[in-house]
């Protein structure tokens, strides 16, 4: 009877999906030059992230129920000193369960692929406070690839100005923007898009600990019940 409880036991908890039902936690730390605001595509509005200083990382977790996803990141150059002065998107985003299949690491940085950069079209307008951007305005962007003007670790424009890196963002992340930067006429404005798909693969580098399928588990919970108990006799 105990054996059978056992089997039964295994069995029920390989069919439970407790790993594809898991809830991921991704950290993201981001800055923007030099406001910025983040919409994911669960939430109702953009929510501000920077209050125009990009020298320090902003940093939150955002707890994901899917494997794959979108983020969206508006980055608006605003100040009497922007035109002319650089703009760009700074960031990391890591995950303590399983890595992240673009690049089969635990954490993505701007600079990687899966990380688009769209301009904000004259009928779409930005004129305060958060973007008056929506969902399906989104989809109707001209993604393309950004371009890199420097890794956080590097002696670029950001790192002389702020005397080094900024903190708490990986110096292997690359500041993004688009290829016009620093010409007076340029876009201020660029809607970050940030693609990511997670697989939780054991074999990866990742050092997860592999997990029992629920096939096998089941299987091994029906050849346990399937065994027949010996009986000892004793002489």
């Amino acid at each position: 009877m105990r054996r059978f409880a056992f089997a039964l036991a295994l069995a029920i908890f390989s069919l439970s999906g407790r790993s594809s039902l898991a809830t991921v936690t991704m950290h993201i730390s981001v800055t923007g030059d030099n406001y910025i605001y983040f919409f994911a595509e669960d939430r109702a509005k953009w929510q501000g992230v920077s209050n125009g200083t990009w020298k320090k990382a902003y940093s939150f977790d955002l707890p994901l129920d899917e494997d794959n996803g979108t983020l969206y990141f508006a980055v608006r150059n605003k100040g009497l000193a922007s035109p002319g002065n650089g703009a760009g998107f700074l960031g990391e985003f890591r995950i303590d369960e399983g890595v992240f299949s673009s690049v089969h690491r635990s954490y993505l940085l701007t600079g990687d692929p899966g990380i688009y950069i769209a301009k904000l079209p004259g009928w779409l307008n930005w004129s305060s406070g958060a973007p008056d951007i929506d969902l399906s305005d989104l989809s109707l962007l001209d993604w393309a690839e950004p371009v890199s003007w420097g890794m956080n670790g590097q002696a670029n424009f950001w790192f002389k100005a702020n005397g080094g890196p900024v903190e708490g963002i990986s110096a292997s992340a690359h500041w993004l923007w688009f290829s016009e930067n620093f010409n007076p006429l340029a876009p201020d404005v660029g809607v970050f898009k940030v693609e990511f798909s997670i697989e939780r693969d054991p074999k990866s580098p990742s050092g997860l600990v592999p997990e029992p399928t629920p096939l096998f588990s089941l299987s091994l919970g029906l050849v346990l019940l399937g065994t027949p108990r010996r009986r000892w006799v004793e002489y």
